[in-house]
């Protein structure tokens, strides 16, 4: 994913590189994430990426097209985060 592919898009872009959090983990938060944006707010991407280069207290997440990033994301966050997008 390059960042030019999220053009106009609202997305979460969840860090799946190995220095912030186990791989697996962050992964799990993704597909958890991208079915509950399915169901709930389709319009709200949820991508990977393999570093978003701000390692440490994972999982990483970056929101788009305003970019911010959060820390220590988990389930809970997460969906949170993607109600905050599907409402801008």
């Amino acid at each position: 994913m390059r960042k030019r592919d999220l053009a106009g898009a609202r997305a979460l872009v969840i860090c799946t590189g190995k220095k912030c959090a186990p791989r697996e983990l962050s992964r799990a938060l993704a597909e958890e994430l991208r079915a509950y944006a399915a169901a709930t707010h389709p319009e709200v991407r949820i991508e990977t990426v393999g570093c978003l280069g701000i390692c440490e207290k994972g999982p990483i997440a970056a929101t788009y097209p305003k970019i911010a990033f959060h820390k220590r994301v988990g389930p809970r966050r997460g969906r949170r985060l993607v109600c905050k997008l599907a409402h801008r």
